[in-house]
């Protein structure tokens, strides 16, 4: 079991200063939310990702980042789990995280309302996938049961994906 909670891609894609990169990442791994309450429905933690995880059946919302630097937020949630619950969830952990990595290192980040990925669209997402980026997962914690769901951070001049 990996017990790393942020696993790097390789550094090939050069878009971006090596040094700048590496001083991101960092950041975002100290400011990345590790643990928060949702409303009265539970708790939301960050865990290790699970390498093995089936997603081909997953829903796949990405979320755009626009700024200082830009890319796209992408959660890759088991299919039948309630969109809407995590539709939020994305809009509370991109919100700290953006807002943490503003104060901390005066970035510009904005992002956009979610836009679910349909079947065609997430075949597009495979390019972005490969550009340098940090993989999370989060357990979502009510009082019934857990779900895992996933977090991919990329970083990318331009990010689009169109309408399908």
């Amino acid at each position: 079991m990996q017990t790393n909670l942020f696993p790097l891609l390789t550094q090939t894609d050069l878009e971006f200063d090596l040094k700048e990169t590496q001083e991101l990442f960092s950041r975002i791994k100290e400011v990345c939310p590790k643990h928060f309450h949702f409303y009265h429905l539970g708790e939301v933690r960050l865990c290790p990702i699970l390498q093995n995880r089936d997603r081909s059946h997953d829903q796949i919302l990405m979320y755009q980042l626009t700024g200082e630097k830009s890319g796209a937020f992408i959660l890759s949630i088991p299919s039948d789990l309630d969109l809407s619950i995590y539709l939020e969830m994305g809009n509370i952990i991109l919100g700290k995280l953006t807002t943490a990595l503003t104060n901390s290192m005066g970035l510009d980040l904005m992002f956009s309302p979610p836009q679910v990925i349909s079947s065609k669209q997430s075949a597009l997402l495979s390019d972005l996938m490969q550009k340098k980026g940090i993989d999370m997962s989060y357990d979502f914690l009510n009082q019934t049961q857990g779900e895992t769901f996933d977090a991919f951070l990329r970083f990318s001049r331009t990010v689009e994906i169109g309408n399908a």
